[in-house]
């Protein structure tokens, strides 16, 4: 997968996702972030388990990204959770 942001602090993304069960996927991407005076600050991975609703119009994801410094040894991690409704 890839993934593009729009912040300069930030790369765009790559990795990957695979179906579980059902209606259950999971994905792992990463990206480096940046200082503001634009040096190296980490990498940092996420990893995220995404529900997809019965019909397909909704999602809901819970995951962790953790920050790693240039020695890939971890200085930070955290949660997170999503929502997603389709666009009409």
């Amino acid at each position: 997968m890839t993934e593009t942001s729009s912040n300069s602090r930030r790369s765009n993304s790559v990795g990957t996702w695979r179906h579980l069960q059902d209606h259950t996927y999971t994905s792992m991407f990463e990206f480096f972030r940046y200082n503001p005076d634009g040096t190296f600050a980490s990498t940092a991975r996420v990893i995220r388990t995404i529900e997809l609703s019965q019909r397909g119009t909704r999602f809901i994801s819970t995951g962790t990204v953790e920050d790693f410094d240039a020695r890939n040894v971890r200085v930070s991690v955290g949660c997170s959770t999503e929502t997603a409704v389709r666009a009409q």
